[in-house]
């Protein structure tokens, strides 16, 4: 079944390595030829850039999709169109002309008939023959709705591939197809007639290959795939193969192995149910599965022929369809990358490819192999979004150009030389280069600036700029094996964007990991969720314990660089009014760092960040950023506890005394009662806002249905500033 894919790819400037100062861009070590543009260019076996096919537009269908091609014997091409049912005709001097315009939504298949063309068409299974003057004559129609190909075999029977159910069909001169084999899978793809009167059948859920003899109306297995879409069946240059495509990978149906012997009715049985046929290439026990060290495999090449079938090429890349050719060997295309070229590979075993034309087109969905004489074969793709045809031949004159990815310097660089290393073939390739300020093309971009020739070209002329990009004419027989481009980038100031000293917050027990009895519940669609059991407890710290962290501050900063430098970081301090700056901690390079207060005055104090890229530069071109906090306070001395009474009451006991605090404002108050726990304790104006506060307070003890703690009494109160600092004062009641 004919689909198609689309795939989503990013394409970046190659950037900058890290550090101002000398760069430099090495193609193909560091950035991949591939990742610029190819146009009439390719890659030889080796890697390196040579004269490929160019491309040029032989049909524009208004129609979203080009099915299929296929060549005439009088040199013509014919061409289907979907959605709309058009049939194209082009001539040998490629004139296209539309040749009929069918009673069908889609046109999967051509057979070319003499002068004519038969056509498969779905979804109403519809099958027409088209003369050469354009005239159209219906042919029945095969049940399921979709005849997916056509293939004359050598005694002049027409067979169709047909779905759903996958099923051939002959075709007769009159009246409706008349079915030879019913497979099991869900489509038959494709079909090829053999030269010993049997026919292979690519078939789609499962991905499989039958073999089927038609004058016996009785099929085998001949391999079963990984891929769940066998698309083609087609001579290669040592027998039959087969490819497969699997649109979701790591789902494939490679299914078991067997034969099926249809009776008189036309149907295969269960492929392990019946004794082997015996004819063709044997026995047909066995299956080709993918190997584990190529995943996922979403599409793989297969030999048919014996001892037995086999796995020659397997890769991740969306390729529809393969073809073969004398010239060029194998080559495959696919889906177009959002964003960039539609690419035509050749594939090389066991998972190698390499590309041979790109060009600005759309998803591929039908390879054709015209021979061209002495010349090197043509190559005709037909394409979908946008529905067009193109035609590939051998580059000549200036028509190879290979354009590398734009070189990205990040901020204004100073170019410096452009020296490629390969082979001069008529003559040296010629280099042009183009500046912008943006990574991808704009109107900031400047024309192409010829260099001329020869291996070691300056690039002075082209001044200041962000972003250069090259561009290689290939004269016949040259090769370019690498491109060196260098520049000096100056250094530019970091910039901190970001800094601030955090506000304190809880202090808890424990780390972000509990360890505890937690609950997992899962759930029928796969969803699980973790309880924890302590989920609702309180780990506060006690505030004792957490009265030795609060002298140690968290800051946080953040800081950019114009040259990706790296960065060092120096947090220090002063007493406001201070001249001297004090360390705080050593040199890093994250950012965040905490500051410990507990050796400090009580005081104001500044806190200054100081952000250099010295570890990617040499001192005397290093660059800082300087910020400065607001004064922050540092006040490590605890409340004072003046008059401190406790006397026992009818209902608990009373406590009195004055607290004062030399810094600011106090925090707050509580008492530990006798039996460990504590309640809150309010000053006598009702808030803890000022640097002193009388406590008045009559404190109910034991609490209603709660036991009194045995006597002695032991009563605690703590006091605390706004800082944490805390004062404690004891009484014991007898």
């Amino acid at each position: 079944m004919t689909r198609i894919f689309v795939i989503t790819a990013v394409l970046v400037a190659a950037a900058l390595a890290r550090a101002a100062g000398p760069a430099f861009w090495d193609s193909p070590q560091d950035i991949p030829f591939t990742d610029g543009e190819l146009e009439g260019a390719g890659l030889d076996a080796g890697g390196s850039l040579v004269p490929g096919l160019a491309a040029e537009t032989a049909l524009a269908d208004s129609s979203l999709v080009l099915w299929t091609a296929a060549a005439g014997r009088d040199g013509a091409i014919h061409v289907a169109s979907g959605h709309e049912g058009r049939l194209w005709r082009l001539d040998r001097g490629g004139e296209a002309s539309l040749l009929a315009d069918l009673p069908a939504e889609e046109i999967f298949a051509l057979l070319p008939d003499g002068e004519g063309v038969l056509a498969g068409c779905g979804p109403g299974g519809q099958l027409f023959a088209i003369a050469a003057d354009g005239t159209v004559t219906p042919r029945g129609a095969v049940p399921g709705g979709y005849a997916w190909d056509l293939e004359r075999a050598p005694d002049g029977d027409v067979y169709v591939a047909a779905g759903s159910p996958a099923a051939v069909y002959r075709l007769g001169a009159t009246g409706d197809p008349e079915l030879v084999v019913e497979l099991p899978a869900s489509n038959a793809l494709d079909l090829a007639s053999r030269d010993d009167a049997t026919l292979l059948v690519a078939t789609q859920g499962p991905g499989r290959v039958f073999q089927v003899r038609p004058a016996e109306r009785r099929w085998a297995l001949l391999l079963a795939m990984d891929q769940d879409e066998g698309r083609q069946v087609l001579r290669g240059p040592d027998g039959w193969y087969a490819f497969g495509y699997q649109a979701e990978p790591g789902a494939g149906h490679g299914g078991g192995s067997g034969n099926g012997n249809g009776g008189d009715g036309g149907n295969g049985g269960s492929p392990a149910a019946v004794e082997p046929l015996g004819f063709g290439v044997g026995p047909f026990d066995f299956m080709v599965t993918a190997d584990a060290d190529v995943q996922p495999v979403r599409a793989a090449l297969y030999r048919l022929d014996p001892p037995t079938p086999a796995r020659v090429w397997a890769g991740e890349d969306v390729l529809t369809c393969v073809a073969w050719s004398d010239d060029h060997g194998w080559l495959a295309a696919g889906a177009r990358q959002t964003g960039g070229p539609t690419t035509l590979y050749a594939l090389s075993e066991p998972n190698g490819r390499r590309p041979v034309a790109t060009w600005d087109g759309g998803d591929v969905l039908d390879l054709l192999v015209v021979e061209a004489g002495s010349a090197p074969d043509e190559i005709v793709a037909a394409q979908a979004h946008p529905g067009r045809l193109t035609r590939l031949r051998a580059a000549t004159g200036g028509d190879a150009v290979a354009r590398g990815a734009p070189l990205d310097g990040r901020v204004p660089v100073r170019w410096g030389r452009l020296v490629w290393r390969g082979l001069a073939g008529d003559a040296e390739p010629r280099f042009a280069v183009r500046t912008g300020e943006s990574p991808a093309p704009d109107e900031s971009w400047t024309e192409w600036l010829e260099l001329g020739r020869g291996r070691d070209l300056d690039l002075a002329e082209v001044g200041a700029a962000r972003v250069l990009q090259w561009r290689a004419t290939l004269p016949a027989g040259c090769r370019v094996d690498a491109v060196t481009v260098s520049a000096f980038a100056p250094n530019l100031r970091p910039a901190i964007t970001h800094f601030a000293m955090e506000p304190a917050g809880e202090i808890f027990q424990g780390g972000m990991m509990q360890s505890s009895d937690n609950a997992t519940q899962r759930f029928a669609d796969g969803l699980q969720v973790e309880y924890s059991a302590q989920s609702r407890a309180d780990r506060r710290l006690d505030r004792d314990r957490a009265a030795t962290l609060r002298p140690l501050r968290t800051l946080t900063w953040h800081v950019g660089d114009p040259n990706e430098d790296r960065l060092e970081f120096r947090l220090s301090c002063r007493e406001l009014g201070a001249d001297a700056w004090i360390p705080v901690g050593e040199a890093t390079n994250e950012q965040v760092q905490t500051w410990d207060t507990s050796r400090l005055a009580d005081g104001w104090y500044e806190v200054k960040l100081a952000a250099s890229d010295l570890p990617d530069n040499p001192a005397p071109l290093a660059l800082s950023d300087e910020r400065i906090l607001p004064p922050v306070p540092v006040d490590n001395t605890a409340p004072v506890v003046e008059d401190w009474e406790v006397a026992p009451t009818s209902a608990g006991f009373a406590i009195r005394c004055k607290v004062t605090d030399a810094f600011g404002p106090l925090g707050g108050a509580d008492v530990e009662l006798p039996d460990g726990s504590f309640e809150r304790l309010d000053p006598v104006d009702g808030i803890c806002d000022s640097a002193r506060e009388q406590f008045s307070a009559t404190v109910a003890y034991p609490h209603a249905r709660r036991e009194a703690a045995p006597r002695p009494w032991s009563v605690r109160a703590r006091f605390w500033d706004r800082q944490g600092n805390l004062a404690h004062a004891v009484s014991v009641l007898p």
